[in-house]
């Protein structure tokens, strides 16, 4: 293992060790706080009086105790809260105490700044997301640094909803959505730094050239090519766009002139041939709409498909795994998805799987030859691009010692650097298959390695709901026609059919759906009176 990838899995378990409960009815420490922990009720006056009220005094000067008590009597106030910030802050400043009654003082002051933010003061927000900010440098350990410039940004978006005048404090203080938005801010500038990163690390090189092969500095590569062109009165071939996923250096290695035979026949046009990329949607929204619309109880693995290609002009190298519960059309969204993007498709299941033949396929020079998934797939459509749907991920058998581990063989085509120059087991020979799309389901991640989830977006989805029905149940019936050759009016569901499959299922497996829509057709057939 790694150092980074030791590192992800400290961050995992620390990160699930830091979740903070959904709500409480103790008011939070100022850690606590600083990790996200809700106020008690999600409302800022009972969590400030709770917390106030429990403070012991034991050991405190006798001007904080003072102005305690004087919030514990009196009813909670803004000025009140501020008050008490701001006796902290001349206690700390004036020192000669103790430093554990000075510590104490300061906890109890950067409390009260947070209390004081979210009763409405715009000041004192900006002195806690100071707080979170120096809290953060000092940390090391990932998750709770990210938790902590979370925090940072909640207290800097909760100080602007101040400034402007939008935030009410008549209103729950929902940490969880605040903290979303915040979350969301950070990545954006993440992203920003980032590509500026990149740019800082790449200036350019003296002058900027011209990019239209005019520039008369330009080295011309292509005068002998253009001076024998002329001779011969031929066109100059335009320069492909297209990538050579099977060179045909490979025919080298395959062996005797029958498996020669076999790989062109396989490969056909494509052996040597420069084949094109997929595009990407024109309207990237339009596309993660139209597969939202059709599942949208699967919209966190559209998004993470998209999320894969960034701002490609084709579609090239990424790998999504979709965790959730059996029926939960998992392989449905994925094929879908290959479908609005125009994208090969080929699905492969691991729960058979007793090696890893199933991905890389065997060697030519077997008696038992067969190709992988992806050679057949790219060969057949001539394309660069593809998307290959991996089903029942964490259910593969196989060993080291017997054909192999399909999880081994994974990690080679999920790191886009080895992808490029893949060797198959099938061609005996490198392959690019930089530009595939993978996705992974599974029920969860529990069996994978941790080396082959650090490739990999993880995401996790839900079954569907009882509200799903109406959006799944035609289309569904509609499927079953096509399958079985009748025409699709013949699956449109009336009132009562559709109430009907309302009594029989109440969310969860599309197959029990699947099954009950065609039980449902079926009964039809021998209905007494033909449906028209």
């Amino acid at each position: 293992m790694t150092a980074d990838n030791r590192r992800a899995q400290r961050a995992r378990a620390s990160d699930l060790a830091l979740a903070p409960p959904a709500s409480t009815v103790y008011p939070p420490s100022l850690q606590q706080l600083l990790l996200g922990w809700p106020l008690v009720w999600h409302n800022p006056y009972r969590d400030t009086a709770a917390w106030v009220g429990g403070l012991s005094r034991k050991g405190l000067p006798e001007s904080v105790k003072a102005v305690l008590d004087a919030v514990v009597q009196a009813d909670l106030t803004l000025p009140a809260v501020l008050a008490l910030a701001d006796t902290c802050d001349a206690v700390v400043r004036q020192g000669g105490l103790p430093e554990d009654v000075l510590d104490a003082v300061r906890e109890i002051g950067a409390r009260a700044r947070f209390a004081a933010m979210w009763l409405g003061d715009y000041t004192s927000s900006c002195i806690a997301m100071h707080v979170a900010d120096v809290a953060a440098i000092e940390e090391i350990d990932d998750a709770r640094r990210r938790a902590l410039a979370v925090t940072a940004a909640e207290c800097s978006y909760t100080g602007h909803q101040i400034l402007l005048g939008t935030y009410r404090t008549d209103e729950p203080v929902h940490r969880r959505l605040a903290r979303d938005s915040g979350w969301l801010d950070l990545c954006a500038r993440a992203e920003t730094t980032e590509f500026m990163r990149g740019v800082d690390a790449n200036p350019p090189l003296g002058q900027v050239r011209d990019d239209t092969g005019l520039d008369p500095r330009d080295r011309d590569e292509d005068r002998a090519e253009r001076i024998v062109s002329d001779l011969l009165d031929e066109p100059v071939a335009a320069p492909s766009a297209g990538v050579v996923v099977f060179p045909r250096e490979i025919l080298a290695g395959v062996g005797k002139s029958e498996n020669e035979r076999d790989v062109k026949r396989l490969l056909g046009d494509a052996l040597g041939a420069a084949l094109p990329r997929v595009e990407v949607p024109v309207d990237w929204n339009a596309w993660q709409e139209g597969l939202i619309a059709k599942a949208p109880w699967l919209a966190p693995a559209i998004r993470a498909i998209r999320a894969t290609q960034g701002g490609r002009t084709h579609w090239s190298h990424g790998a999504v795994y979709i965790a959730g519960p059996a029926g939960a059309g998992k392989s449905l969204i994925s094929r879908l998805a290959a479908q609005a993007s125009g994208l090969p498709f080929a699905r492969i299941n691991l729960d058979a799987a007793s090696d890893s033949s199933v991905i890389g396929g065997t060697s030519i020079r077997w008696s038992s030859a067969h190709p992988g998934p992806i050679e057949a797939l790219l060969a057949k459509a001539l394309k660069a691009s593809g998307l290959l749907l991996v089903d029942e991920f964490e259910k593969a058998a196989g060993s080291r010692t017997s054909g192999g581990h399909p999880h081994d063989l994974m990690h080679g085509l999920l790191e886009p650097e080895t992808a490029r120059s893949w060797r198959s087991p099938y061609l005996l020979g490198e392959v690019d298959y930089s530009h595939m799309l993978y996705v992974v389901t599974g029920n969860s991640t529990d069996g994978v390695v941790s080396s082959l989830l650090d490739r990999m977006t993880v995401v996790r989805v839900s079954e569907p709901g009882p509200e799903h029905l109406g959006l799944l149940a035609p289309a569904l019936a509609r499927q079953a026609c096509r399958e079985l050759g009748l025409d699709e009016r013949w699956g449109d569901l009336d009132h009562e059919e559709l109430n009907a499959l309302q009594d029989a299922w109440r969310g969860g497996s599309v197959r029990r759906l699947q099954r009950l829509v065609a039980r449902l057709l079926q009964a039809r057939d021998s209905a007494p009176v033909a449906r028209h």
